[in-house]
């Protein structure tokens, strides 16, 4: 997959991680089961955006990527995991969380959300999850879970000219009632040369790659809002439920009735 690709589903998977920090959770009480429920419902989450993504042919199939989850307990003079994490990586995570841990302003949130990259000379990592504060022992805990990629399987082609591309995509310039070519000549690009970058960069044209980006906004809304399937399709500019549910069903063979409502409790 393109460098582009990858930056943009990162993109995505972090703002839901950072939503899924949001949810009411009721942290009252620290335990196991508190902390076996958030691992459950953060790994279904990230499993579902993977699934979702290997069907959309955006991550390819043939890598696991999800590798395990960890829980991190966090104190102003120490960390310690109850699995085995690279030194280093352990060491990053801690210095993310150790600010919000010794802050004393009355705003503090008591759950962070964490979402860290670390790069080898093989595998691209990334820890994505939440932090909760436990304020009365100025404790926290991180529940992370850990991805990779191989380096061999990320394509850097064309990366520097392609920068307009996400311009475009993350300035939501682009909608379905507009025209494209009222939007790459801005950057002083041929429609050639657009739709060959398209390809290289997105893997297929603009507008295929738009409604995938519009299928994860759909998949984070079902997942982390307690919005009716309805109101969904509206938000995300279908014109219709039906028109969005033919769409995941029909064409990529993943239904709605199998993505889990996290917020409401239905997974």
């Amino acid at each position: 997959m393109h460098i582009y690709q990858l930056t943009i589903i990162d993109k995505k998977l972090k703002e839901a991680i950072a939503k899924f920090s949001l949810l009411p959770i009721n942290t009252s009480i620290f335990d196991a089961g508190l902390f076996e429920q958030l691992l459950h419902d953060s790994r279904v989450l990230i499993k579902t955006y993977i699934s979702l993504l290997k069907l959309l042919q955006i991550l390819p199939e043939q890598n696991q990527y999800y590798k395990g989850h960890f829980l991190i307990k966090h104190t102003a003079t120490g960390v310690e995991a109850d699995g085995e994490i690279h030194p280093d990586y352990l060491t990053a995570i801690q210095n993310l969380v150790l600010p919000h841990l010794l802050s004393r302003t009355s705003d503090r949130k008591q759950i962070l959300p964490i979402h860290i990259h670390f790069t080898t000379s093989k595998e691209v990592y990334l820890f994505s999850g939440i932090s909760l504060l436990k304020q009365d022992e100025s404790t926290m805990y991180s529940l992370l879970h850990e991805m990779s990629m191989p380096i061999n399987h990320i394509s850097y082609t064309s990366h520097s000219r392609c920068n307009y591309l996400l311009s475009i995509i993350y300035a939501i310039e682009y909608n379905e009632r507009q025209s494209i070519h009222n939007l790459y000549p801005i950057y002083n690009i041929s429609y050639r040369q657009f739709r060959k970058d398209c390809k290289i960069c997105l893997g297929t044209t603009f507008h295929n790659f738009y409604i995938k980006m519009k299928m994860l906004d759909v998949l984070n809304d079902i997942m982390l809002t307690n919005l009716s399937l309805k109101e969904i399709a509206h938000k995300n500019n279908f014109s219709s439920y039906i028109a969005m549910y033919q769409l995941f069903k029909r064409k990529y063979n993943f239904p709605l009735n199998i993505i889990p409502r996290i917020l409401i409790g239905s997974n």
